[in-house]
């Protein structure tokens, strides 16, 4: 995993991390980062629904806004992702 500042002290970029099953060293290096820099890119995640609010879940609770409305995966799916 490469961490990569784009602007000084407030935003990075992370490379090479696969985040639908990050393994815990990871996520601790992400955390870091995260306290370092206060916002992340990661480009090119493939992600379920389901594993981006596992995702997520690790950083504190997850906000759900009854006003704004998830993309749903397919028929009958109950789950949304706002990707």
């Amino acid at each position: 995993m490469l961490i990569q500042p784009v602007a000084p002290a407030c935003v990075a970029e992370v490379f090479d991390i696969d985040l639908a099953d990050p393994a815990p060293d990871v996520m601790r290096r992400v955390e870091h980062a995260l306290a370092d820099y206060s916002v992340l890119f990661f480009r090119d995640q493939h992600l379920t629904p389901l594993q981006q609010l596992d995702v997520t879940s690790r950083f504190g609770d997850i906000l759900r806004v009854p006003y704004i409305r998830g993309v749903y995966s397919g028929r009958g799916s109950k789950s949304a992702n706002f990707g």
